[in-house]
């Protein structure tokens, strides 16, 4: 019981964190939304899709690491690391962006170095 209301509490402080964490492209669009006067009509279907993505990603990072926390018993950052590879292996699956984060099959590089 203490361990589902403190992976609840926890979570929902990775939510934060990751809302914090990932602001900068709105607030970018935000910027733009400002001071450009001739590109409001397209920024608002584009920002309202950006936050909606901002929103449910954000809580999509913040319940993967605090599983990571929680479940598998790891660190911070360690739960940070494995957090952010899971996310590089949903990206991957993605038409036109998956083959940016796709592993090197080749292995000219390490995966470390990307």
């Amino acid at each position: 019981m203490f361990r589902l209301i403190t992976q609840k509490i926890f979570g929902k402080l990775l939510f934060l964190f990751w809302f914090f964490v990932t602001s900068p492209p709105i607030l970018l669009m935000v910027w733009l939304f400002q001071t450009h006067e001739n590109l409001r009509a397209y920024l608002g279907w584009l920002g309202f899709l950006i936050i909606l993505f901002w929103f449910f990603g954000s809580l999509w990072l913040s319940m993967t690491t605090s599983r990571h926390m929680d479940v598998e018993n790891q660190l911070f950052l360690e739960a940070l690391k494995h957090t952010l590879s899971d996310l590089r292996f949903k990206l991957a699956f993605i038409p036109l962006l998956g083959a940016w984060f796709a592993p090197d099959e080749d292995k000219t590089r390490n995966d470390d170095d990307a």
